[in-house]
């Protein structure tokens, strides 16, 4: 079981012409002890993905766990 999964996170920013997909049916997940790398050009979505997989992206859908429990189930201080 991973440490941590994400499944189908999906985020849109405000823009001036409308809201703009960011992050679009992204799903991994990350082992105990495993360390992932996260790269890509300016404006790619690295920085709204790290939100989304910390809790702090309003808005954001998909599921999200954390050594099997649903992000629902676990505090934030835990999290």
């Amino acid at each position: 079981m991973p440490l941590l999964e994400a499944r189908s996170l999906t985020a849109a920013l405000p823009c001036e012409d409308g809201p703009r997909v960011v992050l679009d049916g992204v799903s991994l997940h990350a082992e105990a002890g495993e360390v992932v790398d996260v790269a890509g050009p300016s404006g790619a979505g690295k920085t709204t993905l790290l939100r989304a997989l910390a809790r702090l992206l309003p808005g954001a859908s998909g599921d999200l766990a954390l050594d099997g429990r649903a992000a629902a189930e676990v505090p934030p201080a835990e999290w």
